[in-house]
């Protein structure tokens, strides 16, 4: 079984499209827990170097306007990789998690920090991912969206697809 004791980094993104190979980071959102006390959101807008088809601003409230002059994701990726990496002022690695990550955070990120040169792909058996309980122990539920199992838990999601607020979210799935 898992504990919780350490660190947990949850992350979550907000794209350009739903195809991971293609999409580009708008968000990058985290959210930082030690134990199961949590410690404060990460987040960064991200200029994605590409228009931002509407219907996916209608979704998580991004528009190109929003992103115009903000870093690109080579601008943002060293940071964000640092947390992933453990490189803190106490050096303990922390239990990566996010929700739908493994089969759609995470190829996104590693199509962007591959599209960038940045590193390796971060490798998915590192990822706690709480869908993969959720399509075992809860295939009953017709409706497996993040804010529908939260509801099933009593969480709310403060706002549903803002990145930092759903990885706030996942990580208190986790605990429930």
């Amino acid at each position: 079984m898992q504990s919780f004791d350490g660190p947990i980094f949850v992350f979550d993104t907000e794209t350009t499209g739903l195809d991971p190979a293609e999409a580009r980071i708008v968000e990058l959102g985290a959210a930082h827990f030690k134990g199961r006390e949590f410690q404060g959101p990460r987040r960064a807008l991200i200029d994605p170097g590409v228009p931002i088809p509407p219907e996916c601003s209608e979704i998580h409230g991004i528009t190109d306007d929003k992103v115009r002059g903000r870093p690109d994701f080579a601008s943002v990726a060293p940071r964000f990789l640092e947390h992933l990496d453990g490189e803190r002022s106490d050096g303990e690695a922390p239990i990566l998690a996010g929700y739908n990550a493994i089969a759609y955070d995470l190829p996104v990120i590693n199509a962007e920090l591959a599209r960038h040169g940045l590193r390796d792909a971060i490798d998915a058996s590192k990822v706690l991912d709480p869908i993969i309980f959720v399509r075992w122990s809860l295939r009953h539920l017709r409706k497996r969206t993040l804010e529908s199992i939260c509801a099933q838990f009593d969480l709310r999601v403060d706002r549903a697809h803002s990145a930092a607020a759903d990885a706030k979210a996942t990580g208190e799935l986790l605990f429930a």
